[in-house]
């Protein structure tokens, strides 16, 4: 009904007073967005985004700077009532938005701060361990849990498998 009097109800603008109290159409056709890159991206980065990566898609989708980090926030925030689970974290002092269901809890958190791609040596099992000082099961359970759902790439063609963090790993090969 809206294409037929040439309306795009995804068209707004942050201004007036929605705008100013932190709701509106603005903020409703962003976490649409939001969710739209989120779920285009899962199967590459395992449902972790970077905050600035998500900025800077949003930013070519709607031809507009005036996207601040905030805005992202608190459009997140506003899809909360939806039940998607999607939320802002903080990994290793970068802000990122979690689009999985599942939780992540202070071991997921930990084990991807130590992925980042300038981890040396190489991220193997016995080097998370000697970072760590985990007991082999809670780091096993930790690695399968991140795994299964995505977030770390496992390379078994090296001599002992080695271990990525999608959200860091995709990010280097984009800047090289």
């Amino acid at each position: 009904m809206t294409s037929l009097v040439g309306v795009d109800p995804l068209q707004s603008r942050k201004k007036g007073i929605n705008g100013y109290f932190g709701v509106g159409d603005f903020y409703c056709e962003l976490g649409i967005q939001i969710v739209d890159i989120c779920i285009s991206t899962r199967v590459i980065n395992g449902g972790l985004i970077d905050i600035q990566d998500l900025r800077s898609r949003l930013v070519s989708i709607r031809k507009s700077e005036n996207i601040s980090t905030d805005d992202i926030e608190r459009s997140i925030s506003q899809l909360a009532p939806l039940g998607g689970d999607y939320k802002v974290m903080t990994i290793k002092d970068k802000k990122v938005v979690k689009s999985i269901p599942n939780e992540f809890n202070k071991d997921h958190s930990d084990l991807l701060a130590l992925l980042d791609p300038n981890f040396n040596p190489p991220a193997t099992f016995n080097s998370l361990k000697s970072f760590t000082k985990w007991s082999d099961c809670r780091l096993q359970h930790t690695l399968d849990s991140l795994s299964r759902d995505g977030v770390l790439w496992v390379d078994m063609q090296a001599p002992e498998p080695v271990y990525y963090a999608t959200l860091f790993f995709l990010k280097s090969l984009s800047s090289n």
